[in-house]
């Protein structure tokens, strides 16, 4: 165990090995801010009511004193970051062609940090490194070039 992880086990940090119980918390209060930006998409604005300066006044300052609960840190990322995001996904936006998260897209990718693999370590997260080479000639297909080797493969 190394001396920080130490010192944070003396103090009563939450550590990797010993925080499985502030999940359900955390990803409860992620559900519930996720489900009110999606259910204002059509009421709130579509630009985003504060600049990048601002933010990140807002997102600066000095580090807690100590640990903080996984809950209260995405509640204080939902509400830093809120005034600051795009309503890309309301179907009223028309600047670029980016954004459009589908259902099933946003729930992967939740799904996939939940598992949080490697793709680059082909023997040690197979199931990333298959997942990527299977998509990889409809990607190349789509793009018009000739299928490319990654860092999975």
């Amino acid at each position: 165990m190394s001396r920080i992880v130490r010192e944070a086990a003396v103090e009563g940090w939450v550590t990797v090995s010993d925080h499985s119980g502030s999940y359900e918390k955390a990803l409860a209060r992620a559900v519930e801010h996720a489900r009110t930006w999606l259910d204002s998409l059509d009421e709130r604005p579509v630009g985003p009511r504060a600049g990048a300066d601002e933010l990140v006044a807002r997102f600066g300052g000095p580090l807690p004193e100590g640990p903080t609960a996984p809950d209260d840190v995405v509640d204080l990322l939902a509400a830093v970051a809120g005034p600051g995001l795009m309503a890309m996904p309301s179907g009223r936006f028309f600047g670029w062609v980016i954004g459009g998260t589908l259902p099933a897209a946003l729930a992967a990718d939740w799904l996939v940090s939940a598992w949080d693999q490697n793709a680059g370590l082909r023997y040690a997260t197979p199931a990333a490194a298959a997942a990527e080479e299977a998509a990889r000639p409809g990607c190349s297909i789509s793009w018009g070039s000739p299928p490319a080797r990654t860092w999975a493969s």
